[in-house]
C-alpha cells in the first residue's frame, strides 16, 4: 500500500473518494462514541447504530467503515514510514515525495472532514486548516 500511495498518491485519493462518495455504498459502522487506540492516532468519533461484524461478515456488500480506513491511511501517509521503508530514489526524493503525498492526503482529509463522516485527531485537524489556508 505504501508503494501504491508513493508512485500516485492523487490517483489512489480520488479512487478511493469514488468508493467513499458512492450513494449505494454500504459501509459497517460502530456503535457508540469511542476512542480508537492507535498509538499516537487515538481518534474519538461519534458513530451510529452498530453493525454486527459477526451478522454480516459474509456480506459482499458492507465497506469496512469509512473512519477505520482513514486510521489506517493515517498511520501510513502521516507517519515517516513512508520515507523509511520505500526507497525509489534518495532520501531527499523520497522526502519531497512524502511531503506531496501529505498535500494530497490533507486535501483528501478535509473534504470527508466537512462532510462529517469522519473525524481526526486535533494536530491532524490543525495541518488540514494550516494545508487549506
Amino acid at each position: 500500500l505504501r508503494a501504491l500511495i508513493l508512485i500516485d498518491a492523487k490517483a489512489f485519493l480520488e479512487s478511493l473518494a469514488i468508493v467513499l462518495d458512492d450513494a449505494d455504498a454500504r459501509f459497517a459502522e460502530t456503535s457508540t462514541s469511542q476512542m480508537l487506540g492507535l498509538g499516537s492516532w487515538d481518534v474519538e468519533y461519534e458513530v451510529k447504530d452498530i453493525v454486527s461484524r459477526d451478522e454480516n461478515e459474509n456480506d459482499p456488500q458492507l465497506l469496512p467503515d469509512r473512519q477505520h480506513l482513514v486510521n489506517i491511511l493515517s498511520s501510513i501517509i502521516m507517519s515517516d514510514s513512508l520515507v523509511d521503508t520505500c526507497q525509489f530514489g534518495s532520501r531527499n526524493e523520497m522526502t519531497l515525495l512524502s511531503i506531496k503525498v501529505k498535500n494530497c492526503y490533507l486535501d483528501f482529509l478535509a473534504k470527508y472532514l466537512k462532510l462529517g463522516v469522519i473525524t481526526a485527531p486535533k494536530y491532524l485537524m490543525g495541518e488540514v486548516f494550516v494545508r487549506l489556508c
